[in-house]
């Protein structure tokens, strides 16, 4: 039963994780996207409790609405050069990540995107973002943050009181 899966393995022809694929899977605590994968889905992995570590690798160009939403055992994530598009919602409420590392090729960063993720203290946005959209950090715990001067937020984009600062 794939629903009671702790790991799954992903077939090698598989390009796109469709929507709601994994949703609310408590028992799955890794998955490893294989290199054809170019979109994740909606709501994929949202809910998966047990979720520690996810590698996002050089092919996958979007990350859909809530795609690892409300995964709180969420520790670990680590993005390849490649995704372009990080969608609304997308790791709202992973509130174990401390840490993230954008890739250069992220060019917009959805609404709520890292929302209560509220252990995240360090974040670093490359210069070719140019859209970050409303909230997209709200509740998160870090104090500063720099961004391209180009770049194009919301007031209330990043955590209150932080300090901004231009590349």
């Amino acid at each position: 039963d794939c629903f009671l899966a702790e790991t799954v393995k992903l077939s090698p022809v598989l390009t796109e994780i469709p929507k709601e694929a994994f949703l609310d899977n408590v028992s799955l605590t890794g998955c490893k996207i294989t290199s054809n994968v170019k979109t994740i889905g909606e709501s994929a992995f949202e809910g998966c409790l047990g979720l520690t570590d996810i590698v996002i690798p050089s092919s996958v160009e979007t990350i859909e609405e809530s795609a690892f939403a409300n995964c709180s055992a969420l520790s670990g994530l680590s993005f390849k050069s490649g995704v372009t598009s990080i969608g609304d919602s997308a790791f709202i409420g992973c509130t174990l990540l401390e840490s993230v590392e954008l890739p250069k090729s992220v060019i917009s960063i959805g609404a709520e995107a890292f929302s209560g993720c509220t252990k995240l203290s360090e974040v670093s946005i490359p210069k070719n973002t140019l859209k970050i959209k409303s909230a997209a950090f709200g509740g998160c715990a870090f104090k500063e943050i720099t961004i391209n001067k180009i770049c194009s937020y919301q007031s209330d984009s990043f955590p209150e009181g932080i300090t901004i600062s231009n590349y």
